[in-house]
């Protein structure tokens, strides 16, 4: 099964918004129109985005340019005639754009799934730019383990007194082994074709959702956020410091925002690489 990108950034590639670009657009606040800026008029850098993760084909590279602060657009453009290249262990393979003004490069052959401690550099040549960037497949989560197999999901159709206050209803962990220095984060996602929604008068967010980085062990699923009944399955991920580096940058005080960091040399962006253990839960009625 093709995992999805780690959704805790609202920029998650599977959606075709470029990382880059949306933290440039929080930079710009406290960049100014500063010509050694990026995003000053008349300057063009290129931001690049991808995601490696370990057992899936190498995931989509993005490319576009930086949009200027001046610009009367809010779309960057995409870049569709670059040459994309990941190389791993000497060995170089050309991605191939998707069709469209899509800005995105994709590797089509059998012969590229990333392993635990593989080191990918990518490589882009548009324009006379040559950007570059290096990552490291991590080690997957060890030891992951969940408290129970089913978690019970009450429905909550009639809203009572007291009812929500500090009462989450039942609760599920997942642990794992913590190492140094190491980032993690978690998804729940409903993994049950057809399975039946929990009835509620509240919102509740059905598909998949994730949590923010985080360094602990465990992870608390709540059974009110739980949307469907049936199999769920919990991901946790190891993630590189870039991309925890990156995380972080978003919750800055919109009053004191630097330039957005990046591991892109030569450009702007964001090329790092995850891997991923998971376990399987039932929700369930009382």
């Amino acid at each position: 099964m093709t995992r999805r990108n780690p959704p805790s950034l609202t920029y998650a590639s599977e959606k075709v918004a470029l990382l880059g670009l949306a933290i440039l657009g929080l930079a710009a606040l406290a960049m100014g129109c500063d010509d050694g800026s990026p995003l000053a008029s008349g300057s063009e850098q290129l931001v690049v985005t991808g995601y490696i993760h370990a057992g899936d084909p190498a995931s989509e590279i993005s490319v576009a340019l930086t949009l200027p602060l001046d610009a009367d657009s809010t779309l960057s453009p995409a870049v569709n005639g670059a040459r994309v290249v990941l190389i791993r262990d000497g060995q170089s393979h050309d991605l191939e754009l998707v069709p469209g003004d899509s800005g995105l490069y994709r590797y089509t052959g059998p012969d590229l799934i990333p392993a635990t401690g593989d080191l990918f550099r990518l490589q882009v040549e548009y324009g006379g730019q040559l950007v570059t960037a290096t990552t490291e497949v991590p080690p997957p989560p060890a030891g992951l383990t969940a408290s129970a197999e089913q978690l019970v999901v009450e429905a909550d159709t009639l809203f009572l007194p007291g009812q929500f206050g500090d009462d989450d209803g039942e609760t599920l962990t997942v642990s794992w082994e913590v190492e140094d220095d190491a980032h993690y984060l978690v998804t729940v996602e409903s993994i049950e074709a057809g399975a039946d929604s929990v009835e509620s008068i509240f919102s509740r967010r059905a598909g998949s959702y994730g949590s923010r980085v985080m360094r602990d062990g465990e992870a608390v699923i709540q059974s009110r956020s739980i949307a469907c009944y049936g199999r769920h399955e919990v991901r946790v991920y190891r993630a590189n410091e870039e991309y925890a580096e990156l995380s972080a940058f978003r919750v800055q005080n919109l009053n004191d925002l630097a330039e957005p960091p990046s591991n892109i040399d030569g450009g702007l962006g964001l090329f790092t690489a995850f891997n991923s253990a998971a376990v399987e839960f039932e929700a369930v009625r009382p």
